[in-house]
């Protein structure tokens, strides 16, 4: 089991390392995504922020993915659920 663990914690590593715009872009996009509509979950991608990017990388990005998300959710419930 640990063996498992470790090859793939190691192999997400590796692909982060290689890719990481594309990894930097998706996280973001279905981090906002997640936080506009509500959906159960963020806290865990909360936690793989810094298990990819680092703590202090991952912070940064989690304060900055979850302010756009709220701030999206909220202009999102003021367009359509005012009237």
């Amino acid at each position: 089991m640990l063996r498992g663990y470790i090859f793939c914690r190691l192999h997400i590593a590796a692909y982060t390392k290689d890719y990481t715009a594309q990894v930097l872009l998706g996280y973001i996009a279905t981090y906002i995504f997640m936080q506009t509509f509500m959906i159960p979950g963020t806290i865990f991608f909360s936690l793989l922020a810094g298990a990819l990017f680092g703590m202090l990388k991952g912070l940064i990005l989690v304060v900055f993915s979850a302010t756009a998300g709220a701030s999206s959710c909220f202009f999102l419930s003021k367009l359509f659920a005012r009237p």
